[in-house]
């Protein structure tokens, strides 16, 4: 293994050893965090937006408040289909409006 490779290992272990006191996430549930903090993120701005009718910048405010990873999250809502979709890196989860029930998540399967 050249110089590079081990330089490189080192970085991505420093970055991921950083999670822990930036977000206190563990390295090894990084991929579980993405998973809940797209569908937290898309069923609470579901709720907030639909059901509550807080803005999205109220909103964000709320989710960076529960954890500091939460401002990577970008939302965006579609008001004819009454959604609201939450990216963070790889993932993407949609919450969906529906009346007498409130807000769901549509999961495949």
């Amino acid at each position: 293994m050249g110089k590079w490779a081990i330089t490189l290992l080192a970085i991505v272990a420093a970055l991921l050893l950083s999670l822990k006191p930036l977000f206190n996430i563990s390295p090894l549930a990084l991929a579980d965090a993405i998973d809940v903090a797209s569908g937290l993120g898309a069923k609470l701005a579901c709720s907030g937006h639909y059901i509550t009718g807080l803005s999205k910048r109220q909103i964000e405010h709320d989710l960076v408040s529960y954890s500091p990873a939460f401002d990577l999250i970008e939302l965006d809502f579609d008001p004819a289909d009454k959604t609201a979709r939450a990216d963070i890196l790889y993932r993407s989860l949609i919450a969906r409006y529906r009346p007498g029930i409130g807000c769901t998540l549509d999961l495949e399967g």
